[in-house]
């Protein structure tokens, strides 16, 4: 049927806009196989307004001028059964990190296998109801290396006159937790993944322990960005650092890097799944939509790594240097985007590559100075334990004080239970002097 046809239709009805459920009617209606009313959701939902109605014209045109649209409706949605839920193991799902033999990590590899089908399917089925993922193309698309000399990356402005009074929080609980807290309350977030330089993804493809970025990778749509983010660090011709300890691996093989030792991976339009490890990954009823997530490789002092090598800079004002490059990194690739308010950062690099929270929470400070102003809120999120505590005070201690501009008080603590409490920053000037849609 052409689209002059489905408009006609749509005119009997209502001319020019129809409530999402009359839209849903005439759909259905029309095609007797039925896109189910979660389908027709996410299909209407960019040109419904804030009173619930849909522009017809538009929305029948943009169907008919989308190519990839009929090959994404048509490929069948995977079945969950269980919820998709990790097995439990003495009662819990610790296991998922700390067990190691060959059962838990086939166990793993499952686990990562059902998240790739369902990022291939674009869809996944709970009961009867149907949940899409929608941004799976735009994320590949709009992957890309940022380090200095790639392009866009001299254009991403900081600095000048303040957009936003800027609030530092600390908050408990692992990045994409809190990330999608913040995006599900409305706000445009970018998280911050604590990635492997060597290793994409961790240990997510091989079935290894994990850690933030295998959970990552188990409950979004992120891998797929991250694989196609090694082709991009290839073309790149990206290197290891030249100080790197042992210079070669095991094998005799050059060590190969997929991220900039002063760059990241940018994945935009990332989206969230799946419950965290401690729910067992068990599958969500709705996406959660992040505008994106930044990976990020802090260096490795940890000689015991098998799989990395020791590719801190043996120099403390190197070393120093090195983790301000790379928290530049980080900021300027969030701040590309200029619908982004929300910034979600761990104390990356903080565990077993054995960096000091101080150095690099002061080093996160710095950086972030110049970009005051530029996010409405920046938080900092960990689980639990001395390494997220010394990283965040270590931030909060380089920058001013939180002022309000209305009297000039300082602004009372906002921390919250259960994690210690810092002042808020004001991060007074700065802000974004260009409009960025991607760094491509």
């Amino acid at each position: 049927m052409a689209a002059d046809q489905v408009l006609s239709i749509f005119q009997r009805c209502v001319v020019p806009r129809l409530e999402s459920q009359e839209l849903k009617g005439v759909l259905q209606s029309l095609q007797p196989q039925g896109l189910g009313d979660a389908e027709i959701d996410e299909l209407i939902k960019p040109f419904k307004g804030s009173d619930g109605m849909v522009h017809v014209e538009d929305f029948v045109r943009w169907i008919y001028s989308t190519p990839t649209l009929p090959s994404v409706m048509s490929r069948p949605p995977l079945a969950i059964h269980d919820m998709g839920t990790a097995p439990r193991v003495e009662r819990g799902f610790g296991w998922l990190r700390k067990a190691n033999g060959k059962t838990d990590r086939e166990r793993r590899r499952e686990i990562s296998a059902l998240t790739r089908q369902v990022v291939e399917h674009q869809a996944y089925q709970l009961g009867s109801t149907v949940i899409r993922l929608s941004h799976v193309e735009e994320m590949l698309q709009g992957t890309c290396l940022l380090f200095p000399g790639s392009p866009g990356w001299s254009e991403i402005p900081f600095g000048g006159t303040q957009i936003f009074s800027t609030e530092l929080l600390v908050e408990e609980g692992t990045v994409l937790e809190v990330a999608v807290q913040e995006a599900q309350r409305g706000a445009h977030t970018v998280a911050v993944n604590a990635a492997s330089a060597y290793h994409a993804g961790g240990g997510f493809l091989t079935g290894g322990r994990h850690a933030l970025e295998e959970a990552m990778c188990v409950q979004s749509s992120l891998y797929e960005s991250l694989e196609k983010g090694i082709a991009l660090a290839e073309a790149a011709q990206v290197k290891a650092p030249s100080w790197v300890r042992p210079a070669k691996r095991r094998d005799g093989q050059e060590w190969v890097a997929h991220l900039p030792d002063d760059g990241v991976l940018l994945s935009p339009k990332v989206e969230v799944f799946r419950q965290g490890t401690n729910e067992g990954y068990t599958f969500r009823d709705q996406v959660t939509l992040l505008s994106a997530v930044v990976s990020v490789a802090m260096p490795n002092r940890n000689e015991k790594m098998n799989d990395s090598p020791v590719d801190a800079h043996p120099e403390p004002e190197g070393y120093r240097q090195q983790l301000d490059r790379k928290w530049l990194a980080v900021l300027k690739a969030a701040a590309c985007n200029p619908e982004v308010t929300s910034l979600v950062v761990p104390d990356a690099g903080c565990g077993v590559f054995y960096n000091s929270p101080d150095e690099v929470g002061a080093s996160f400070g710095r950086a972030l100075r110049d970009f005051r102003g530029r996010f409405r809120r920046v938080i900092i999120a960990f689980p639990g334990g001395k390494a997220g505590i010394a990283f965040a005070a270590a931030a909060e201690e380089v920058h001013p004080q939180f002022i309000d501009d209305t009297n000039g008080d300082a602004a009372p603590s906002q921390g919250r239970t259960g994690v210690p409490s810092f002042e808020p920053s004001s991060l007074a000037v700065g802000d974004l002097t260009a409009t960025f849609t991607t760094c491509t």
